[in-house]
């Protein structure tokens, strides 16, 4: 995950669109991104940060974390949720 920070201080977030699917709508860094194979962690974060938004800039490594998406389940009368 990427998150841009202005010289004033503010973090640049996307919003998500209302037909992903996952978190649909909803607010989620500046960018993300996925290695490929043979591709550092810092080339695919300038990779996929010059893709999504047309921005380059000095990146600085924060730390890592672990993510997971709870799997999307079916209530009663079928709806996704």
């Amino acid at each position: 995950m990427i998150f841009l920070i202005r010289s004033d201080g503010k973090i640049l977030l996307q919003l998500r669109s209302p037909s992903s699917a996952t978190f649909p709508g909803r607010w989620d860094s500046s960018s993300s991104f996925h290695v490929t194979f043979g591709e550092s962690y810092e080339q695919a974060a300038r990779r996929e940060l010059k893709e999504e938004t047309g921005v380059s800039a000095f990146l600085t490594y924060l730390g890592k974390f672990a993510y997971h998406v709870r799997p999307r389940e079916r209530n009663r009368g079928g709806i996704l949720m």
